[in-house]
């Protein structure tokens, strides 16, 4: 969150130091993109993410990524991953998950229902 507020006011800075320098009006407002995801980041603080063995409500075996709300450790959601060890990351704003399968391949994945 730190770092997106610190790009929206950097880019805040650089528009008021081109009208200083250049005469030209610039409205200063939160770029839409960076304060959506401010926003959207207080509802992602919501959630944790394991990667787990365990079988799940569906007992299916294999390996997963669970959601899980933090207020009571409830699943929300959970996403069937083929590889014993992968390499991941989560955009915790969006419930994306960016899943690397080989040195040039990324895939991204979405948590069902989100």
């Amino acid at each position: 969150k730190g770092l997106l507020f610190a790009a929206s006011v950097l880019s805040q800075a650089a528009a008021a130091d081109a009208q200083q320098h250049g005469g030209a009006y610039v409205y200063f407002e939160y770029n839409p993109f960076i304060q959506q995801r401010i926003e959207q980041s207080a509802e992602a603080d919501q959630f944790s993410y394991i990667y787990t063995k365990d079988p799940g409500p569906d007992a299916r075996e294999g390996f997963s990524l669970v959601k899980l709300r933090r207020s009571d450790g409830e699943e929300t959601a959970r996403l069937w991953i083929d590889e014993r060890s992968p390499d991941y990351v989560v955009d915790e704003v969006t419930s994306t998950v960016f899943l690397k399968r080989t040195d040039r391949e990324i895939v991204a994945l979405k948590f069902p229902g989100n």
